[in-house]
């Protein structure tokens, strides 16, 4: 449901547990499709359908993932009017 890049691997979370992969988030990135997940950050790649909510931070973002355990993401100032316009009508949106 959600990557983290960390150094040269990343982390996914399934929606409760967090797992280790040897491999980079450009890597990881690839083998996703991307009709169902977007790289919202540099660090940070996301299944879109399980965003539940946007806040706006200054130019940036956040988003709370739709999960047992409660994720938050954040969204760069380059990728947050992007997202905001493909989840239009979908979720919350907060200033």
């Amino acid at each position: 449901m959600a990557v983290q890049a960390q150094a040269h691997y990343t982390q996914l979370f399934d929606g409760e547990e967090t797992w280790f992969c040897p491999l980079t988030i450009s890597e990881v990135e690839a083998r996703l499709d991307p009709a169902e997940f977007s790289r919202i950050h540099r660090s940070h790649i996301v299944r879109l359908d399980k965003i539940a909510t946007l806040k706006r931070s200054g130019d940036a973002g956040e988003v709370l993932l739709s999960t047992r355990v409660p994720y938050k993401v954040p969204v760069a100032r380059s990728r947050n009017r992007w997202l905001k316009a493909q989840l239009q009508g979908r979720l919350i949106v907060t200033s």
